[in-house]
């Protein structure tokens, strides 16, 4: 998966609105983490489906040394996971404390709030200078930034490491380096290496760098370049096009001829007849014909890489990334399906959107759909595990390996279930919710109105 990405947002209307509203005014108050089965009649019509796995939810417990942000009259102090307050209210925002440090936010003057690291002692590091600080992927290192946008990376006692200098750095583990990027944007110089240890050890002098199955395809002065995880180059400065390794496989173009190649740069298929060639793995490649002028005049099928016979017509609009072999693909009236790289289909296109997300699939009916849902999660065999008649905009994964995000759209209220549908930890509720920088730990951001603070995957709030 590329280091970047997007995520793509579908809307509809939601019948019955006003009483759907009555109906979550009383359950907001009642209801944390109980069955489906519990309220089936709001959330989950039609027929029952059985649920054969075991949630990582289901023995899950919050860890030990974990000091949890708690909002009192308007400030935040710290709790245990059994809420005993450790230290008092006195910070206008607060992190969890993991491996004995997190971060606190106080007023520093009438426009300016800035953050310090502190530790279960309530002891701060770093001063409050930075207008932000959050983890990165090295132990011990945090990313700070500066009012003035500008970062660089500290250890855990406050100390600078890489002054703050760029505009941003993300440590990659694989390289023991930090992505660096001096300048603002995609395409103007400025990406190379650091490693943990402030040395340059690939000139900022990129214009793209993207990270993808352990290598980086880098771009400049309009030429691509493959580099390995150790940094070292693996195929030259010569492509004039190339996406990111998919499946161990590439595609590149040099002059007229367009190919997928594997990383040592043997040809595997010529694809110089097609447009491009977007999406690949070791069985099918998704190629593009252009049938006339307009940008729209684009069409889309699935070769066997083997032998290049087509066993998708080029008649679809769009596809996406294969995930454990199978594609989510639209046709041109904009349905929603899911094929295998045999070019077999999974679930033939008949839904509104279709989106992975740790391989199970969140998506949206059409309106028209006998059984009244609205949206659903499936399986990577097309089997519904949970439905829905919510009307929903979107569901995700971040970081954390139990619930999804259930995204509403048009200021309508959000909410949280279990990743497999098995249990409603919070009905849509919240303006916003978000896991980033939160990973494992079980603990999730929420916004009501103006006002954030945490609850947790068991159905916890921490908050007066």
């Amino acid at each position: 998966m590329e280091v970047w990405f997007s995520k793509t947002n579908c809307a509809c209307y939601l019948r019955y609105m006003k009483y759907l509203l009555l109906l979550l005014g009383f359950w907001v108050t009642v209801v944390t983490a109980q069955d489906v089965d519990q309220l089936a009649p709001y959330i989950m019509p039609g027929p029952a489906y059985d649920y054969e796995g075991i949630s990582p939810l289901d023995t899950f417990s919050l860890a030990d040394d974990l000091l949890i942000p708690y909002l009192r009259e308007g400030k935040f102090g710290f709790v245990n996971k059994d809420k005993e307050m450790l230290l008092d209210p006195q910070w206008e925002f607060a992190t969890p404390i993991i491996d004995n440090r997190g971060t606190v936010t106080q007023q520093v003057s009438e426009y300016q709030q800035s953050v310090a690291l502190i530790d279960r002692a309530g002891r701060t590091y770093s001063d409050f200078k930075y207008s932000e600080l959050s983890r990165t992927a090295h132990p011990g290192h945090w990313l700070a930034r500066m009012p003035n946008w500008k970062a660089g990376v500290i250890d855990s006692m406050g100390n600078v490491i890489i002054p703050v200098a760029f505009m941003w750095l993300n440590y990659i583990p694989e390289s023991k380096a930090y992505l660096a990027q001096f300048t603002h944007g995609t395409d103007k110089g400025g990406k190379g290496f650091i490693d943990a240890q402030n040395n340059i050890v690939i000139d900022l002098v990129w214009d793209e760098i993207v990270y993808s199955e352990h290598f980086y395809k880098m771009k400049k002065d309009g030429k691509y370049a493959l580099y390995n995880r150790h940094l070292e180059e693996v195929l030259p400065l010569v492509y004039d096009n190339m996406y990111t390794v998919q499946d161990g496989l590439l595609y590149v173009q040099q002059g007229d001829k367009k190919m997928i190649i594997d990383t040592l740069g043997h040809e595997v298929l010529d694809v110089s007849e097609y447009y491009y060639a977007s999406y690949y793995n070791r069985n099918a490649v998704w190629t593009t014909v252009k049938k006339g002028e307009s940008m729209y005049d684009k069409y889309r099928g699935m070769l066997d890489l083997q032998t290049g016979e087509v066993i998708v017509p080029h008649t679809y609009r769009f596809g996406s990334e294969f995930k454990n072999g199978l594609m989510v693909i639209q046709d041109t009236l904009g349905n929603h399906g899911l094929v295998n790289d045999k070019g077999e289909f999974v679930v033939v296109p008949e839904h509104k959107f279709l989106l992975c997300q740790d391989n199970l699939y969140f998506g949206r009916t059409k309106a028209s759909t006998p059984t009244g849902w609205k949206w659903f999660i499936m399986d990577n065999q097309g089997s519904i595990i949970y439905a829905s008649e919510l009307d929903v905009n979107f569901a995700q994964i971040e970081e954390n390996n139990f619930v999804l995000t259930i995204d509403q759209y048009d200021g309508k209220p959000n909410g949280l279930i279990e990743k497999w549908g098995k249990k409603i930890i919070f009905p849509p509720q919240f303006d916003e919710i978000h896991d980033r920088g939160l990973g494992n730990t079980g603990l999730i951001k929420v916004k009501v109105g103006e006002e954030s603070y945490y609850v947790d995957v068991l159905g916890n709030r921490y908050r007066d």
